[in-house]
């Protein structure tokens, strides 16, 4: 049933598996300030200046937000000179709305959450002249630079994002994988584990290689490796209508709920 306690098992498996990552950049580097704070319900994470995962999630699941909690959330990335974004789930409670409305959040991106059960998941085989193999620990700037330059449309992804990105790799609980085309590396894909829920981050693929089923392959390997790790929900986000929505469509999925990103950027410093 797609309900309030389905979304809050799947965005606090998000925000546990963003936590486990910002373990990973605290580790990496102690000085960046790497930081996970529960927020009005759900999580508040920093993995550094500039890090595509400093957002909060789970806003407003818990119940009513009160005004000082807000602004405590707030804080937490002003004080870090990041921008507030917020992932916010249709099912976060009404009081919220308001606290965005008065303070300008503005929209930036709608997001698909997608999930189905594990049980009974049969794997087909991969397509002739692909081969998916778990990343090694040492695969994990090649895992993340495939994946950052598959985001960027092959266009080489800036240092520091793959630098940050292979973090995600070797994060606690987390499985990565590196497809390989006729032998050569073409996309990649991780599934992070939290409360019994498979979360599927991270799945790219290089464009001159699209259409040949590498994606629908890391969505079968991460499925069978799933159903082996006592995981029982899986889950994902997609941009709405995209193919990468189709191919999670074709391997069982069904939208659950659609997330909307809010932004709130740093207030202007005051005149000297």
């Amino acid at each position: 049933m797609i309900d309030h306690a389905l979304a809050v098992r799947i965005e606090k498996a998000e925000a546990l598996a963003g936590r486990a990552f910002t373990e990973v950049a605290r580790a990496a580097d102690s000085e960046g300030g790497a930081a996970a704070e529960p927020h009005c319900g759900g999580w508040a994470l920093y993995s550094g200046a500039g890090s595509p995962v400093n957002q909060a999630l789970g806003v407003g699941l818990g119940g009513p937000v009160e005004a000082v909690a807000f602004e405590a959330l707030e804080r937490f990335f002003f004080e870090r000179g990041e921008p507030a974004i917020y992932e916010i789930c249709p099912f976060s409670d009404p009081s919220l709305l308001p606290l965005l409305a008065e303070r300008g959040y503005r929209m930036t991106e709608l997001t698909q959450v997608l999930f189905r059960p594990i049980e009974g998941f049969v794997p087909d085989p991969h397509p002739a002249g692909l081969e998916v193999s778990r990343a090694a620990s040492d695969e994990a700037l090649l895992w993340s630079r495939i994946v950052a330059n598959g985001f960027f449309e092959g266009e080489e992804a800036p240092a520091d994002l793959v630098r940050i990105m292979a973090g995600m790799a070797v994060a606690e609980s987390t499985s990565s994988w590196v497809v390989r085309c006729n032998g050569i590396p073409a996309g990649g894909g991780s599934v992070q584990q939290a409360e019994g829920v498979a979360l599927f981050a991270g799945q790219s693929t290089l464009p001159k290689y699209r259409g040949r089923g590498i994606q629908s392959a890391l969505i079968r390997e991460g499925l069978a490796y799933a159903a082996t790790c006592g995981a029982d929900l899986a889950a994902a986000m997609t941009l709405p209508g995209s193919g990468s929505q189709r191919n999670f469509e074709r391997a069982g999925f069904l939208v659950a709920y659609t997330r909307v990103k809010v932004q709130r950027d740093l207030p202007a410093p005051l005149a000297p």
